[in-house]
């Protein structure tokens, strides 16, 4: 039986629902309560496939699909004449659920030549992706350390962000701030944005979000090693031999 705020969520109307819930909790238990209130609603019904329902894994909407038909096969198994619930059960197998890819390449699919593409093509592998990806972003990587005398920014830059044995902490910062611009509707507009705030907004560095937190992860580091030496200090008291020979050097450090 759906609790509460389960129930909310499946018989709310006329308007937008957010509905924010952990794992396990439930979430496609109501989504399918509510699709199915949709299509069992006696004044005014929706055909399942006029519903378009995203879902992050194929997993997902498979299993989403497969619970709405058990509950339609459920429905027709107590009113077995019921010439609409019949209707719904083949319509199902139509419906637009799956993932946001799935759903684009039906469209593309359906306008290959519209968009002048094949509609043969096929959607890649996150892996085969996150590896084309790193291996554009090092060959663009070697070019600018080819003239890396010439560009004092990126020198900068790789002296800082990629200080090391390698440039791999270079390589991640990249990949990273790629991943977090292709989150937003607009990925360069986004970019220019922040550019733009951080000679706006920010009359140092130190006030920048970045700023803050390296300041932040120095002052603990020179805390510890205060806190260290401040120990050895104290233990050298008690050690007159150790005392004589360092406890000059550190008394004027």
């Amino acid at each position: 039986k759906p609790t509460k705020a389960q129930e909310r969520a499946i018989v709310t109307r006329g308007g937008t629902v957010l509905v924010s819930a952990g794992a396990g909790s439930g979430k496609t238990k109501v989504l399918t309560e509510r699709l199915m209130g949709y299509i069992k609603d006696t004044e005014n019904p929706a055909d399942v496939d006029s519903f378009l329902v995203i879902t992050f894994t194929n997993a997902a909407a498979g299993e989403l699909k497969g619970r709405i038909m058990d509950e339609l096969a459920a429905a027709l198994a107590k009113d077995p004449q019921n010439k609409r619930l019949r209707r719904q059960s083949a319509l199902c197998r139509k419906a637009q659920i799956s993932t946001i890819h799935g759903f684009c390449s039906g469209i593309l699919r359906e306008n290959s030549q519209l968009a002048g593409i094949s509609p043969d093509f096929k959607i890649m592998e996150s892996d085969r992706a996150g590896s084309m990806k790193s291996s554009a972003l090092e060959r663009i990587l070697e070019k600018h350390y080819e003239q890396i005398d010439k560009q004092h920014g990126f020198r900068l830059l790789a002296d800082t962000v990629g200080a090391g044995r390698d440039d791999r902490g270079l390589s991640d910062a990249v990949l990273k701030l790629n991943e977090q611009m292709q989150s937003h509707a607009r990925p360069e507009k986004w970019a220019k944005e922040q550019i733009t705030l951080l000679h706006t907004r920010f009359s140092s560095v130190e006030e920048t979000p970045c700023g803050k937190e390296i300041l932040a992860g120095a002052k603990e580091t020179v805390n510890f090693w205060k806190s260290c030496f401040e120990d050895i200090i104290i233990r050298m008291d008690g050690d007159e031999k150790l005392l004589n020979s360092c406890g000059v050097s550190f008394g004027e450090a």
